[in-house]
C-alpha cells in the first residue's frame, strides 16, 4: 500500500445532506401537521392519515428541516388536502447523516464475504482451537473461514472469493444477519 491508500482513522466522520420523503402508507385524507421551513425532531408527528373515521400518526425518523409539502390543491388561495392514493409523496425533510470515513474507504477497497443466513458464527471449529483465518492470511476460494451454528447444527462456511484478510467483522459466537459482512478482503498485489 502506498501512503495515500492508507485507510483513515476509524473515528473520522463527514456529514452529508440527504432528503427523506414521507409517502402515504395507505389511501386516505392526509392532515399535514408541519410547515415548509420548520425544524422537526425525530419522533415528531409529520402528518395524520384519515381513513374511514380512523387516524394514523406518521412520525419522523430523522431530525431535519421540512423542505417541501406536496399534497394540497388551492381554492381561492386556501390550501385544501386532497385524497391521497397509496405511496404518494407528501413531505420531504432535509437531514444530515454522519458517514464514517473508514467504513466508506473499506467499501471502496475491500471485497466482502457476506453472511448467507442469520445465525451464530464462530472463528474456530471448537473453543480453544486455532481460528480458521486471521488478519493478514491469504485465502483462496473454498477455504473454510468460519463455522455457523444453525438450529444446533454446525456448518462450515467456505470463502467464495480470494484475497488477503484485512478485517474480520464478527466476534466469535456473534449473531450475524443475512447479508451482513463477515470478512473484508484486500486483493493481493
Amino acid at each position: 500500500m502506498t501512503q495515500q491508500e492508507e485507510p483513515p482513522a476509524p473515528n473520522l466522520f463527514r456529514s452529508e445532506k440527504r432528503f427523506k420523503r414521507y409517502k402515504t402508507i395507505h389511501t386516505g385524507y392526509p392532515k399535514i401537521l408541519v410547515k415548509e421551513g420548520q425544524e422537526i425532531n425525530k419522533g415528531d408527528t409529520i402528518y395524520k392519515i384519515i381513513r374511514i373515521g380512523a387516524e394514523k400518526d406518521i412520525k419522523s425518523d430523522v431530525k431535519g428541516l421540512v423542505k417541501e409539502i406536496n399534497h394540497y390543491y388551492f381554492i381561492e388561495n386556501i390550501k385544501i388536502p386532497r385524497f391521497a392514493q397509496f405511496n404518494v409523496p407528501l413531505v420531504s425533510v432535509e437531514h444530515e447523516i454522519m458517514i464514517n470515513l473508514r467504513e466508506e474507504w473499506e467499501e471502496k477497497h475491500y471485497s466482502f464475504i457476506l453472511a448467507a443466513f442469520e445465525c451464530d458464527y464462530f472463528h474456530a471449529p471448537y473453543p480453544g482451537a486455532e481460528p480458521y483465518v486471521k488478519v493478514g492470511d491469504k485465502i483462496d476460494i473454498g477455504k473454510i473461514i468460519s463455522v455457523a451454528s444453525i438450529m444446533k447444527q454446525k456448518e462450515e462456511i467456505p470463502s467464495d472469493i480470494e484475497g488477503i484478510v484485512a478485517k474480520i467483522y464478527f466476534e466469535d459466537g456473534q449473531r450475524v444477519y443475512k447479508g451482513e459482512k463477515l470478512i473484508g478482503l484486500k486483493q493481493d498485489n
